[in-house]
């Protein structure tokens, strides 16, 4: 009998935003089954460096939209078939497409590990509660001696990320073998210095603002967007972040876990999920409730479009939601 497998055809598209100015860049493809030669559906297809995801349709083919300048990791996977990764780098004068030539998923059942490791910071402590993110997804936290372990990880290259607020995040790419059960992978998060504060005072309010929230207050001076000020968030008292979303015209929030809920901006001609950064990290929306209590949070901007959004994050036509920490 001949074995079954599946292949990727790809090509780099570059386009320009034409408001911001930005070069992105579009990977599309189609999905072949190599012993039929019918197009494949249902086909995974992300990046780990950032938050873009398609399937592929009933014709094979997908699309990875809005893709920056630099080196991605793009991963298909489907079930029946041993997942496949590999490098694209994206210049910043990439033009016109670029064949990346075929990909080949073997059929049979995926070879899995297990990861563990201590989290600690730069003095050597133990970080209790990091976020452990293993291909831009939350999969566990660290313990009270900083331990983390998370299972199921399958072969291939992997993006280990290590998130806690007061540190550096960490990103590891682990080359995980197809033979090995077990691998550890400490994490060391460097410890952010604290600044000196400044005043600023609202009507009625005076806070010490130091580091990105100084520019939090410079933008909500200007008045775009919709903002979310500390003292605003203690009075609404919210059991998640998510629920001061809810308030603001053009936001739904949709439950779509038991702890996690789907953000999605319905204006003009926008029907998806904005970008969300949490003291300027990217993370997957439907993280935030997870990562992020409203008492840690000093202030929300939330753009439901580009117009108006800071440069450095307005990537999506759904726009962007800010939240700082610190």
């Amino acid at each position: 009998m001949r074995a079954s497998a599946l292949f990727v055809t790809l090509s780099v598209v570059a386009g320009v935003e034409a408001t911001t100015g930005q070069t992105t860049v579009t990977l599309v493809g189609t999905t072949l089954d190599s012993a039929t030669l019918q197009p494949i559906q249902a086909v995974s297809v992300y990046t780990t460096t950032t938050v873009r995801t398609d399937f592929t349709d009933a014709s094979g083919a997908f699309q990875l939209a809005d893709l920056p300048p630099g080196t991605h990791i793009v991963t298909l996977r489907r079930g029946g078939y041993r997942t496949r990764s590999f490098r694209v780098t994206l210049a910043d004068d990439d033009r016109g497409e670029s064949e990346l030539g075929w990909i080949l998923l073997s059929p049979g059942q995926e070879p899995t590990a297990r990861i563990g490791g201590t989290v600690s910071s730069s003095l050597g402590a133990p970080v209790e509660r990091a976020g452990v993110m293993l291909n831009g997804r939350l999969v566990a936290y660290s313990g009270t001696e900083g331990r983390y372990q998370v299972e199921g990880v399958e072969a291939g290259i992997n993006l280990l990320e290590v998130r806690r607020i007061g540190y550096r995040p960490a990103s590891i790419e682990l080359q995980i073998p197809g033979d090995v059960d077990m691998i550890e992978v400490p994490v060391t998060l460097g410890i952010i210095p604290l600044r000196l504060a400044e005043i600023v005072v609202d009507a009625e309010h005076t806070v010490f603002v130091s580091g990105l929230l100084r520019n939090f207050y410079r933008r909500r001076q200007r008045g775009f967007g919709h903002y979310f000020t500390r003292w605003q968030i203690e009075d609404r008292n919210p059991i998640d972040v998510t629920d001061l979303l809810r308030t603001v015209p053009g936001v739904s929030v949709v439950p779509s876990g038991a702890f996690s809920n789907t953000i999605r901006v319905i204006r003009g001609s926008c029907r998806g999920s904005p970008d969300v950064y949490v003291d300027g990290m990217r993370i997957f929306a439907e993280d935030l409730d997870v990562m992020v209590l409203p008492s840690d949070v000093h202030g929300i901007e939330v753009y439901t479009g580009i117009a108006g959004a800071p440069i450095e994050y307005s990537s999506s036509r759904c726009g962007v939601i800010l939240v700082w920490t610190n």
